[in-house]
């Protein structure tokens, strides 16, 4: 029961997170930069200058927005590390703590797009959340193969 709410959770983070930074463009200084500035931190996050260039260029936004963009990817970045770094909090607690940053920074995101931005980007997340529900579909059926 508690799977479906975990999984909503990583999924809206997941979104936030790899909406505008494709897997595949890790580059090594921003490996070694992760490893050595968040020791305790196991997931690699974007950074937030170029998470908020990509989703600038894929909404339209000027400078300021962007530039306010960046400042609310970095503070959720600081934000998420600190939950994930807090080994006295429980699952339930720390999910909460998650949900709690992703809906803060969503309301800040959307705060700043005007509407047809706002369109925009539930677009974006309407596709992604069709793409992981796809990917999901896809190991569940490979692992029912096997």
């Amino acid at each position: 029961m508690h799977t479906i709410p975990l999984r909503l959770t990583a999924c809206a983070l997941a979104f936030g997170l790899l909406m505008a930074a494709p897997l595949g463009t890790v580059s090594a200084q921003d490996s070694t930069a992760s490893a050595s500035d968040a020791p305790a931190a196991t997931h690699h996050l974007p950074d937030p200058q170029k998470q908020a260039h990509r989703l600038a260029q894929k909404l339209g936004l000027d400078a300021d927005q962007q530039s306010k963009l960046a400042t609310i990817f970095g503070s959720r970045q600081q934000q998420v590390a600190a939950v994930r770094a807090d080994t006295t909090l429980s699952k339930h607690d720390r999910r909460a703590k998650l949900l709690a940053i992703h809906q803060d920074s969503e309301s800040q995101i959307q705060a700043l797009l005007t509407p047809t931005q706002q369109q925009q980007y539930a677009q974006l997340q309407q596709a992604m959340k069709a793409q992981h529900q796809a990917q999901k579909t896809s190991d569940q059926d490979s692992s029912d193969s096997h």
